[in-house]
Parts: structure tokens; sequence; C-alpha cells
């Protein structure tokens, strides 16, 4: 299992190396540079998708002792058996993950921005803007 875990990973390497090295040519080019960031976002693109199907390719190696091979065609064919609920059901947890990290950021701003807008009102803003950005990083 460890094998095939090593072997999944390597894909995502190497595209994250391929998109360094357009990252690097960027930096070097001053002009029309605007084909090169779209070849990099689509590498970015790419990238998410090859974690998002390794995540549940892995899940079998790990449940059924697979070989990579096999554990991503089947989390292949789990996908398009399910559509788009499964995409949904990823999603769902990160978008309730960022409500809750961005209200948390805006409470402890709200707060914070609010007491110093009693003690210092011309510093209320930045020390709101701190404290919610602070409030998100915590949660």
């Amino acid at each position: 299992s460890f094998g095939s875990i090593c072997y999944g990973s390597l894909f995502t390497a190497a595209i994250r190396t391929l998109r360094w090295q357009i990252r690097g040519i960027r930096s070097k080019i001053g002009n029309n540079e605007c084909l090169l960031c779209c070849v990099d976002f689509l590498f970015h693109l790419v990238e998410t998708l090859v974690r998002f199907f390794n995540k549940y390719a892995y899940v079998q190696i790990g449940v059924y002792g697979k070989s990579f091979n096999r554990s991503a065609r089947d989390a292949w064919e789990l996908f398009q058996s399910t559509g788009v609920e499964a995409l949904v059901a990823y999603d769902c947890s990160g978008a309730v993950l960022l409500m809750g990290t961005i209200l948390g950021g805006l409470i402890t701003g709200t707060c914070s921005g609010v007491w110093a807008w009693m003690k210092w009102s011309d510093r209320a803003f930045m020390i709101g803007s701190t404290s919610m950005l602070m409030g998100m990083i915590l949660i």
C-alpha cells in the first residue's frame, strides 16, 4: 500500500514541478506573459483534479489494499456512477469550514473594532481589521 500511495503522489509532484518551472519562466519574461499565466492556471486545474481523485484512490488503497492503478480506476467509476453528489459532498465540508472561519473573524473584528472605537476613534478600523485577520487565522 505504501508503494501505491507513493506512486499516486508522484503525479502530483510532477505537475507541481512543471508549475514551478512555468513560474520561473514567467519571472524571466517581461512581456507577453499572459499565455504562460493561462498555462499555469491550466496546470493548477489539473493538479486540483489529480489531488481530488487521489484522495478517493487513497481511501480505496487503505481500505481494500488495492494497487494505485486499480483504486484510481475504481474511484473514477465511483465518481461517474454518483455524479455530482460526490463533488457536492466534498465541497460542503470546505464551505462550512470557510463560513465558520469568516464568521469567527467578523465577530472578533467587530468586537475589537467597537472596543477600539470607544478608546481611540481614529484607530478603530486598523485595529478591527487586524483583529479580524488574527481571528480568522486562529479559527
